[in-house]
C-alpha cells in the first residue's frame, strides 16, 4: 500500500483523477456460459497507484483527525456549501477534503475570501 508520513498531507495529495474498471460479479450469456461483469469507478492516481475516491476520503478524514484539523475541515465544508456547482453532500465533502489536502485554503485566507473559525 502506501508509506505514510504523519503530520501532513503531501503523501496523500490527490493526483490525477481517473477511471478504472473493477469486477462486479458474473452473469450468464445467451448460451448459458458465465461472463464477468465490470463496472467503472472513479479513483485518484497517487504515487502511481490507484485508490478509490471513497477510500481516499476515509483516509483523508482520518488524517485530519490525527492532525487536529477537524475544525478547519468543518469550515471548508461550510465554504463548499456556498459553491453552486457542488450538488450533493458527497461532492461537497470531496471538494473540502481536496482543498485541505492541496492546501488551497491558504491562498483563500490571504485574499480574505475564507475565514477559518471566524478569525
Amino acid at each position: 500500500m502506501f508509506f505514510f508520513f504523519f503530520g501532513g498531507y503531501a503523501d496523500i495529495e490527490p493526483g490525477v483523477r481517473c477511471c478504472d474498471y473493477v469486477e462486479a460479479g458474473f452473469t450468464r450469456g445467451r448460451n448459458g456460459q458465465l461472463k464477468r461483469k465490470y463496472r467503472m469507478v472513479e479513483c485518484f492516481e497517487i504515487n502511481r497507484k490507484k485508490i478509490l475516491i471513497e477510500d481516499w476520503m476515509k483516509l483523508c478524514e482520518e488524517r485530519a483527525v490525527e492532525n487536529g484539523d477537524t475544525d478547519l475541515l468543518k469550515a471548508l465544508t461550510e465554504h463548499a456549501k456556498e459553491q453552486p456547482w457542488l450538488r450533493t453532500e458527497k461532492d461537497r465533502r470531496l471538494y473540502a477534503l481536496e482543498c485541505l489536502a492541496n492546501g488551497a485554503y491558504k491562498s483563500w485566507i490571504e485574499r480574505g475570501e475564507f475565514k477559518e473559525n471566524g478569525r
